[in-house]
């Protein structure tokens, strides 16, 4: 195989490569316009170059590709920068200039190596200039190098899955072994080529094959195959604009004529060699067509002519390649050779350097996680020690805590035996229906007590396991039932159906005095919270294993909130629903004691159902019969009422019990006392009834309502209320305009800095703690309506000074009623402004029209006005009326007094005047005549 047939592989396989038209820099998602144009124009430059390069005009080719590389460099565009060397690189092979394709295709690949850019062009640009190098390789018979190169680029082509690629490097590789005389694995890698072009369709590719197919069939002597595949390549390219790459069966076939003096047949295909030549300026072409003319002239024995042929296809050879030439190719090759393993050198290096670095890592990794763990471990091992003792001393210090509880709540029980004693003494044998009245009250309350300390007992007890529980065996429907039955007298007054279901008698073991807590403090839950016409509903059943006991109701239901925390002991609702937090969390611990649980289900505005669920014990050894008539049924009836009757009432109960000590007289202030223990408000009207009216409300919604409906001169509440608590009521009365200026005195228990803080920010007055002193809130009741009444006189005189309210002098401790009267004067501009207007329209102004502008009734008008500004509105809107007149007289000194005195809604002049000189003074008249001096 000639120089020329091995350099056609490449040259085949850069026309027939499926070059994609997106540059790197659209892969790298170039959203410039200017970009886009640059790279349209990059485009351009290349594919009309390789047309150029096709057509044989490879002076106009190189310029075109010249001008795409000046390009790419200015766009800093890398894939095309490579491209362009490429394709000027092969414009040089096919100009027969070796050395500097060389010098091309070597910069292409260095570029290609050292860019981190992987992006398909990218590598199939670095496959190209493999192939350039190895066909230059090829052509100058340095197979080793071209070898290598070759190989090379069919591994990357084998990446990219192009089969053409993949095709051009087989034909490249059998090239090799066709030139080193292996004749059959030539035959096997150009085979595969064909395969390879066949499945891309790739007509160029197919006709060298043919060619290259033919060739072997030349050397081996099968002329008649080795034509037939010349013509069948012929036939594939002919119509091809490729002049460069039509040539080659042509050229085949002449020199097959030629072999086998079939000199006709070598002559015309010759001509048509001649013809096809014209315009085509390829050095290597000329070279093997002037080779074929003196083959030609020397068989017909024109030895002249043939020598001529000879003397110029020898110049043109060496023009094509001479010493000088070769050795720089060879030199630029071992240049590449070592800048390659230089290339492999430092890769090596680099990753032995990161090898030491993750095996430093790692042994530093190892040593640290050594360290970490056996710290952790002593951590862990300390922490435990710490643990252990800390555990040991809580236990100790809940067992001190036990104790103490213990022996406190038995504290508690002597002096509440004393006073449950001595109240129900005197309750027996005092004739006073009054003292009567107290000490029940005073009983009633002890038992509530003695209740809570009990049960406070039983939590401890059961907590901490003192003693053994009193295991009976009989039948848990009837206790149930007895227990039900101590309830109904208090369910039957509240109109509340009380009902126990079962399935029928349940004879088990259980302990007496906890089913009797658990059934008594749900049952009390329970009517505490259902509404008059509910319903209450005890179900107990058994499947043998399991005993269940469940509580209905139609009461109010829980929020989540409530649901979640309803166990936890002393919990409080935050909805205001007054108790203990001890009852339910007995019930908890009962139900823990007994390996079982208990669950609560609720709606709100339907109801609650709590659930006790326990196992069954029967009939276990030792354990003794329940006698029902050891049952106390009065003692038991007792306390039930002590855990109900506490005093807590609804509206209906507290008008039934309490009287209103409203004596309409209008000289005497009223009191609202807003409290939800029956024997608490009535404690406190009883203090206050000597002196004042009182007035009583059952939680802070009813208290809003009856506030601004009676507008009472003072306000005394209980802090912890349901529905709304006194904050949250005195938080709205402030915001009130018809009773903001109302005095508020707040009793509770709970009294911190915190707590006081929060009752300043909400309009409070004063605190008072409880247990209070009786003497102390009604002191603080007087002192309270007497600053006010100061208030009212300092601000009487200050409006009648002209001065403004900020004016008045208050003492510290006066503050909020300072922000009262704050409120109070714009309340009476606003009144002012009103009656003011009504008199610019000439509308009557009466207290009915003033109340009705300011959205109130003719009472609450008269008791604001009066607790404001200790005036009637009558007298307000006199002297409303005489002030515009006084004004009217000192604009306008010669108006007509009638006129002023129609302007300021007075229908007789008499009554003007008489009205005028009873405020004034003196008579309009004489008004007029002083401010005319």
């Amino acid at each position: 195989m000639t120089r020329m047939a091995a350099t056609k592989i490449l040259q085949a396989g850069l026309i027939c490569l499926t070059m994609t038209n997106m540059s790197c820099g659209e892969e790298k998602n170039s959203n410039a316009a200017k970009t886009h144009e640059f790279t349209d124009s990059l485009v351009s430059l290349r594919n009309r170059g390789k047309d150029l390069r096709d057509e044989g005009r490879y002076d106009e080719a190189l310029m075109l590709h010249n001008d795409g590389l000046t390009l790419a460099k200015s766009t800093g565009d890398t894939c095309e920068w490579v491209q362009a060397l490429n394709n000027i690189g092969t414009d040089y092979r096919r100009m027969g200039m070796l050395d500097i394709a060389q010098e091309y295709h070597y910069e292409a690949w260095r570029m290609c190596e050292e860019s981190a850019d992987t992006c398909r062009t990218m590598r199939k640009n670095r496959v190209v200039s493999l192939n350039g190098l190895g066909n230059i390789y090829l052509t100058i018979k340095d197979y080793v190098r071209a070898d290598s190169a070759f190989r090379q680029a069919l591994a990357g082509e084998r990446e990219l899955g192009s089969a053409t690629g993949q095709a051009i490097n087989y034909a490249n590789i059998g090239a090799i072994y066709n030139a080193q005389g292996n004749y059959k694995e030539a035959r096997r890698y150009y085979e595969m080529s064909l395969k390879m072009n066949e499945k891309d369709s790739n007509t160029l590719g197919l006709s060298l094959c043919h060619t290259y197919l033919g060739n072997l069939h030349e050397q081996a002597k099968e002329y008649d195959m080795a034509r037939q595949e010349y013509m069948t390549a012929y036939e594939l390219i002919k119509d091809s604009k490729d002049k460069w790459h039509t040539l080659e069966p042509m050229m085949a076939l002449v020199q097959l004529g030629l072999d086998t003096g079939n000199m006709a047949e070598a002559e015309a295909w010759l001509k048509e060699v001649d013809k096809e030549m014209k315009g085509l300026n390829s050095r290597e072409h000329e070279s093997e067509i002037y080779t074929l003319h003196y083959r030609m002239d020397n068989s017909k024995g024109l030895y002249r002519e043939a020598l001529r042929w000879y003397e110029k296809a020898k110049a043109m050879e060496d023009s094509i390649m001479d010493q000088d030439k070769n050795n720089r190719i060879h030199n630029i090759g071992i240049s590449i050779e070592r800048r390659r393993q230089e290339m492999i050198l430092a890769r090596t290096k680099s990753e032995l350097k990161a090898e030491k670095s993750r095996s430093t890592f790692w042994l530093w990794g190892g040593v640290i996680l050594l360290t970490v763990s056996v710290l952790t471990v002593g951590l862990m091992t300390y922490v435990q020690r710490i643990k252990a003792a800390s555990m040991k001393a809580l236990q100790e210090a809940s067992g001190m805590r036990e104790d103490f509880f213990t022996n406190i709540t038995h504290e508690f029980r002597t002096p509440l035996t004393v006073i449950l004693g001595l109240s129900g003494e005197m309750k027996e044998k005092s004739d006073n229906e009054e003292w009567r009245s107290k000490c029940e009250a005073i009983y009633r309350h002890g038992n509530s007590l003695l209740r809570l300390v009990t049960q406070l007992l039983d939590i401890a007890k059961i907590k901490s396991r003192v003693g053994e529980p009193d295991w009976r065996h009989g039948n848990i429907v009837a206790q149930v039932k007895m227990i039900a039955e101590t309830f109904n007298d208090y369910a039957a007054s509240r109109g509340i159906e009380l009902a126990v279901e079962a399935q029928g008698d349940i004879d088990i073991d259980f302990v007496p005095d906890y089913i009797n807590n658990v059934v008594s403090n749900l049952l009390s839950n329970s009517l505490k919270f259902t509404p008059t016409g509910g319903q209450i509903t005890i179900k107990t059943a058994s499947d043998g294993k399991l005993l269940t006991l469940a509580v209905t109701d139609t009461g109010k239901g829980m929020s989540e909130e409530e649901k979640n925390n309803i166990f936890k002991p002393f919990y409080s609702s935050a909805t205001g629903n007054k108790g203990t937090g001890v009852g339910l969390a007995l019930v908890k611990q009962i139900a823990d004691s007994l390996e079982g649980k208990i669950t609560v289900e609720s709606t709100e505005g339907e109801g609650s159902t709590f659930t006790l669920t326990i196992p069954v014990r029967k009939a276990v050894k030792g354990v003794r019969k329940l006698n029902p008539a050891n049952y106390d049924m009065a003692q038991a009836k007792t306390e039930a009422m002590a855990g109900l009757d506490n005093g807590n009432s609804t509206e209906a109960d507290m008008q039934e019990d309490l009287q209103e000590g409203m004596q309409g007289n209008q000289q005497r202030k009223v009191v609202l006392v807003i409290e939800d223990n029956r024997d608490v408000a009535k404690y406190i009207g009883s203090q206050l009834s000597a002196d004042y009216d009182v007035a009583y409300a059952v939680n802070g919604n009813d208290g809003l309502k009856k506030a601004i409906s009676m507008i009472p001169d003072m306000i005394v509440s209980d802090l912890m209320m349901p529905e709304m608590d006194g904050l949250e009521m005195c938080s709205k009365i402030r915001s009130n305009e018809e009773v903001n200026h109302i005095p508020v005195i707040m009793l509770t228990a709970k009294i911190t800095e915190a707590d006081k803080l929060k009752g300043l920010e909400a309009g409070v007055d004063a605190y008072l703690p409880k247990p209070f002193n009786a003497d102390e809130l009604r002191l603080r009741v007087a002192k309270l309506l007497e600053q006010r009444q100061v208030l009212r006189h300092k601000y009487s005189q200050a409006k009648a000074a002209g001065k403004d309210i900020k004016d008045i002098t208050v003492v510290a401790d006066d503050r909020q009623a300072m922000a009262t009267m704050e409120m109070a004067d714009a309340f009476l501009n606003k009144a002012t402004d009103y009656i003011y207007a009504m008199l610019e329209r000439y509308e009557v102004v009466s207290v009915s029209t003033l109340a009705e502008k300011l959205n109130m009734n003719a009472r609450q008008l008269h008791r604001k006005l009066t607790a404001v500004a200790d005036i009637t509105p009558n007298t307000f809107i006199m002297n409303l009326r005489i002030r515009k007149a006084m004004k009217m007289i000192e604009d306008n000194k010669s108006i007509p007094l009638k006129n002023v005195a129609f302007d300021c809604g007075f229908s007789e002049y008499s009554h003007f005047t008489k009205s005028f000189k009873s405020i004034v003074g003196v008579s309009p008249s004489e008004y007029g005549k002083e401010k005319k001096i």
